[in-house]
C-alpha cells in the first residue's frame, strides 16, 4: 500500500473512517500498480517528490472511488424516473475505464 491511514488522515486531510480508508487505500494502490504496469517496485527507491505524488494520487483515487462507489458498481448505464433521467459513462458521468479501473477522465 502506497499510503497508510496516518498519511491519509493527516497530510491528505482525508475524512473516511479508518477501516473504510484502509480498504480504499489498498484498492487504490492496486489500481496504481495496474496503471503503472507494476513499475513501482519499491516506494523508498523513489525520490521524495515521486513518493509524494504517488501518495497524493492514491489518496485522491481512494476518496473518489469511495464517494462514487454506488454509481461505479451500478449495473445500470442509464435510467429515468418521473421524467428525470441520468446516465453513467459515455462522458455523462465523466468516467473512463482503463484496464478495468474507473476514474475521472482528467486523471486517466
Amino acid at each position: 500500500m502506497y499510503a497508510d491511514y496516518a498519511y491519509y488522515s493527516g497530510e491528505h486531510g482525508g475524512a473516511l473512517p479508518q477501516e473504510t480508508a484502509e480498504r480504499a487505500l489498498a484498492r487504490a494502490s492496486d489500481c496504481i500498480d495496474i496503471l503503472t504496469y507494476d513499475r513501482i517496485e519499491d516506494l523508498s527507491a523513489l525520490t521524495e517528490f515521486q513518493r509524494r505524488i504517488v501518495r497524493k494520487c492514491v489518496c485522491s483515487l481512494a476518496d473518489w472511488q469511495e464517494s462514487n462507489a454506488d454509481a461505479l458498481s451500478s449495473p445500470y448505464k442509464q435510467y429515468s424516473v418521473n421524467g428525470v433521467s441520468a446516465a453513467v459513462g459515455a462522458g455523462c458521468f465523466v468516467v473512463e475505464q482503463d484496464y478495468g479501473i474507473a476514474d475521472r477522465k482528467s486523471v486517466v
